[in-house]
């Protein structure tokens, strides 16, 4: 039997597309690739999400995008916790 060494090794793995970054425009490409069937990966070094904030919001045209994945009803559930306190998640 004849491998090649992409076979040959464990650790190789094509994708057509390789995202870096699990930010939030990371996550969006992977989600929006997905819905269309891209294959992909998508690679994040840290291994959990960040304690400090990293955004404000989202900008209307955004908000249309997750509408359309239909993930903006979990958003506007998840920002109304925020609503009486000045954008401020206290524990």
């Amino acid at each position: 039997m004849n491998q090649t060494d992409d076979q040959a090794d464990p650790t190789t793995h094509k994708v057509p597309v390789l995202i870096v970054g699990g930010s939030l425009v990371g996550l969006s490409t992977s989600l929006f690739l997905g819905r269309l069937g891209v294959r992909h990966t998508l690679v994040e070094r840290h291994a959990g999400t960040s304690i400090h904030p990293r955004g404000r919001g989202n900008n209307v045209r955004t908000m249309e995008l997750f509408r359309t994945a239909g993930v903006e009803p979990g958003i506007r559930e998840a920002a109304a916790t925020l609503d009486d306190n000045h954008g401020i998640l206290q524990t």
